[in-house]
């Protein structure tokens, strides 16, 4: 239990940083296609030591076709996510998330025969609910604001990101089911390099950015970033393999408080006091879901 809480823990605080530091680099114009892929780039780098001390023989056709299919929704996902973090707030980006256990649980029924309890659903339906609290117009609350919220450009790419990213979940799952957490996040990331940097290379509108003058401008913060990424889906993949997939993605939903707190300190974002207020709500819902597993 207590491995639990301290991978949960460190999920949560490194998804927000992640987050942050997402954003500062969009609001310094780099573009979501290029972070994504010199992410990818460095997390390589630093995972090919790794996987020589590793041993891939072995692993089923079934591992191999999941990864792929992982790292096929996951990276433009990723990409979506960043898109989406670098024209809203932090503050609604973040609570946002409690959409992702809705969707997660739908895909788990259908693809990895997780049935939810009927506490699951009531914590689901608590999640829905706080997000009724979130504003990003002159609505403060309610359907008002949630109408807002949704033709906010920047939510429907977060929306997009949740849809991709909890169907790339499911086979992260089916690919530890059949293997183990590290050897999954290492063929995760081989696989899902290839994809951001062809990504990058066919749909940036700026043929100029390059991976290197990326770097230059903002060294410290690709590495930060990198750091906190690998450190976050190690957590995730960890989780993975000991809970099932709704439930833990219900649990990260708790970094919502700490993405308000990351809006208000360190981007000065408007509607702090609401936005906390669905963030808490959210939280609620995912402790009942949490309980219900």
């Amino acid at each position: 239990m207590a491995a639990l809480i301290l991978l949960a823990a460190g999920r949560i605080l490194t998804n927000s940083w992640t987050n942050v530091v997402q954003k500062q680099l969009t609001n310094r114009r780099v573009r979501p296609l290029l972070i994504v892929a010199v992410s990818f780039l460095l997390l390589t780098l630093i995972l090919i030591p790794v996987s020589l001390f590793i041993s891939f023989e072995g692993l089923p056709p079934l591992f191999w076709v999941s990864v792929c299919l992982a790292a096929l929704l996951d990276t433009p996902g990723n990409i979506l996510l960043v898109k989406a973090v670098g024209e809203m707030d932090l503050s609604v980006f973040g609570p946002l998330n409690a959409y992702k256990p809705i969707i997660a649980m739908i895909l788990g029924v259908l693809f990895l025969g997780e049935i939810p309890t009927w506490p699951g659903l009531l914590g689901l339906l608590v999640v829905f609910a706080g997000s009724l609290f979130l504003s990003t117009g002159d609505a403060s609350t309610g359907f008002r604001a949630m109408a807002a919220l949704f033709r906010d450009r920047g939510v429907r790419y977060r929306l997009l990101s949740l849809v991709m990213i909890a169907a790339a979940a499911i086979f992260l799952k089916a690919a530890i089911n059949r293997a183990d957490a590290l050897r999954t996040l290492v063929i995760w990331v081989f696989a899902s390099t290839p994809v951001a940097y062809v990504s990058w290379r066919w749909l940036s509108p700026a043929r100029g950015d390059g991976v290197f003058s990326a770097l230059r401008a903002s060294p410290g913060k690709f590495l930060l970033l990198v750091l906190l990424f690998l450190a976050m889906q190690g957590c995730t993949l960890a989780l993975f393999s000991r809970m099932d997939v709704a439930y833990a993605l219900a649990v990260f939903q708790l970094s919502a408080v700490v993405s308000v707190l990351f809006g208000y300190t360190v981007f000065r974002e408007s509607h702090i006091l609401l936005r906390a207020t669905g963030a808490v709500i959210m939280c609620a819902g995912a402790v009942i879901i949490l309980l219900a597993g």
